[in-house]
C-alpha cells in the first residue's frame, strides 16, 4: 500500500501554519501505511532539489526537449498576428461574464506549473499498486483524471476553499471580484466532485461543502511529532518559571489578505485609542514588521516580523497570553491547539473558533476594541493556567479522520 501527498507546503515542524499543517498529514501518512510508504511531492522541496543543480531524469528532460521543440514550431508556423486571432477567437467562444473576467479560474490553475506536473506524473506512475494520492488543494486537481486512469484513487486534504479566502474580506462595492470568487468557486467544487474522498481542516468549509451535496469529513488540527514535543517542553518550563506582567503577543503571517487586515485592525486601534495600561505587544509573524511604515511606532508595541523558532519558544514561555484577531476569512488557526497544548492562554476572534472544537484556554471576544482591551486587562490581572489533562481530554476527542479514510480508500483496492 502506497500514498502520494502533493502539498504546496513545506512538511516540517518549523514554519508558518501551512507547513504545520502538511507536516501532520505527513505525520498520519506515515502512521497508517508505514514511513516507507509514503511519497511526498512538495512544491517548495521540489524547487530546493533544483537549486542544487540534481540532475533530471532521462523522462523529464526528453519531455522538456519535446515541449521546446513544440514552442518553437508554433512561433514559425503561426505569425504574432495569426496567433492573436487565434486567442481573440478563442476569447469570443467564452461567456461574456468569463472574458469580463480575466483571473477566473486562477485558483484551480495555481499549481499547474508544467515542471511540477511532469514530477508528480513521473512520481505516481513509477508508485507500487494499490495506491492513493492524497492533495492538500485544488490547484493540484489537474492530477486527478490522470489519478483515475492508472486506478489511483484521489482523496483532497483541503485548507480552506481557496476561492472565497482569496477573496475576503469582501467589498459590495466590487462587484467583479464578488463573480469572479463565484466563478472560481464554482471551478474548485467541480474539481472537489471528481475527488473520491474531500476532508476539510474547518467545520465551516466541511459543513458548506456537504451542504452542497458532497459527503465531506471534518479532519481537524492537533500538533505532533516535533511540533507537540516543542509544545510540551514549553508547558513546562511555564509550570517552573514566572510570566511576565503585562507582557502579550500577536501572532500572524501578515502574507496571508484575511490575517493581515486583522493584525492591521488591531494595530490601528492602538494607534487610535491605547493599550490598556501596563500592557506590551510583542507583534511577531512574516511581514509582520511591514504593518507600520518605516520609521513610525507606536508605544507599547514591538514589531518583530518573523521570529525564530527559538526566540519565539521564550517568549512564549514568558508571555502571559496570545492575541489571535481574525476577523474574515476560511481554514483553521494552527496555532489554537499548539498554544493550548504548550499551556498558553490566548484571547482570539470568535470568527475562527466556528471551525473547530474550542480547545481549552481561550478567552474569545467580539471584535469591538472594549472587548479586546477589557480581555487583555482579565488576563494580566488574574492569569489563567491550561491544565495537561484538559489539553489532553480535549486531544482525545479530535478523530484522526485521515487515517479512517485511507484505511477504506485502500481496502476497497
Amino acid at each position: 500500500m502506497k500514498v502520494i501527498f502533493v502539498t504546496q507546503f513545506a512538511p516540517r515542524p518549523v514554519g508558518h501554519g501551512g507547513d504545520h499543517r502538511a507536516y501532520q498529514i505527513l505525520h498520519d501518512l506515515e502512521k497508517t501505511v508505514g514511513e516507507d510508504n509514503v511519497v511526498v511531492a512538495s512544491i517548495p522541496l521540489w524547487r530546493e532539489s533544483l537549486s542544487t543543480h540534481q540532475p533530471s531524469s532521462p523522462v523529464m528532460v526528453r519531455r522538456s526537449l519535446i515541449d521546446t521543440a513544440r514552442s518553437a514550431g508554433r512561433k514559425l508556423i503561426l505569425p504574432r498576428l495569426a496567433y492573436r486571432a487565434l486567442r481573440r477567437l478563442h476569447a469570443a467562444a467564452m461567456p461574456r461574464t468569463v472574458r469580463l473576467l480575466p483571473h477566473s479560474g486562477s485558483v484551480t490553475k495555481l499549481f499547474s506549473n508544467s515542471g511540477f506536473s511532469r514530477y508528480c506524473e513521473q512520481l505516481l506512475g513509477d508508485i507500487d499498486k494499490p495506491a492513493v494520492c492524497v492533495i492538500e488543494h485544488a490547484g493540484f486537481g489537474h492530477l486527478i483524471t490522470s489519478n483515475a486512469r492508472k486506478g489511483i484513487p484521489t482523496i483532497s486534504c483541503i485548507a480552506n476553499i481557496e476561492s472565497f479566502d482569496r477573496a475576503a474580506p469582501v467589498s459590495l462595492d466590487e462587484r467583479k471580484h464578488i463573480y469572479l470568487a463565484s466563478i472560481n468557486f464554482a471551478d474548485e467544487f467541480r474539481l472537489l466532485a471528481q475527488c473520491d474522498q474531500r476532508l476539510f481542516i474547518s467545520k465551516v468549509e466541511t459543513a458548506l461543502i456537504g451542504g452542497l451535496g458532497l459527503p465531506s469529513h471534518y479532519y481537524p488540527y492537533i500538533p505532533v511529532g516535533e511540533i507537540k514535543e516543542s509544545a510540551v517542553r514549553i508547558r513546562r518550563e511555564r509550570a517552573q518559571g514566572e510570566r511576565t506582567p503585562g507582557l502579550f503577543m500577536m501572532l500572524g503571517t501578515a502574507r496571508h489578505q484575511t490575517t493581515r487586515e486583522s493584525l492591521s485592525w488591531f494595530i490601528e486601534n492602538v494607534r487610535r485609542f491605547g493599550l490598556p495600561q501596563a500592557i506590551r505587544v510583542v507583534v511577531g509573524g512574516a511581514r509582520t514588521d511591514e504593518l507600520l511604515p518605516a520609521g513610525v511606532s507606536i508605544p507599547g508595541v514591538e514589531s518583530r516580523g518573523w521570529i525564530e523558532q527559538r526566540e519565539l519558544d521564550r517568549l512564549l514561555m514568558q508571555v502571559q497570553a496570545v492575541l489571535l484577531p481574525q476577523r474574515a476569512g476560511f481554514g483553521a488557526l494552527t496555532r489554537l491547539p499548539e498554544l493550548a497544548c504548550a499551556g498558553v492562554p490566548a484571547i482570539v476572534s470568535r470568527h475562527p473558533v466556528y471551525a473547530l472544537d474550542p480547545p481549552p484556554g481561550l478567552h474569545i471576544v467580539d471584535d469591538s476594541w472594549d472587548n479586546w482591551c477589557q480581555a487583555m486587562e482579565l488576563v494580566s490581572q488574574s492569569e489563567t493556567f491550561v491544565s495537561e489533562q484538559e489539553y489532553r481530554d480535549w486531544e482525545d476527542k479530535q478523530a484522526n479522520t485521515l487515517r479512517t479514510v485511507v484505511e477504506e480508500t485502500l481496502s476497497m483496492l
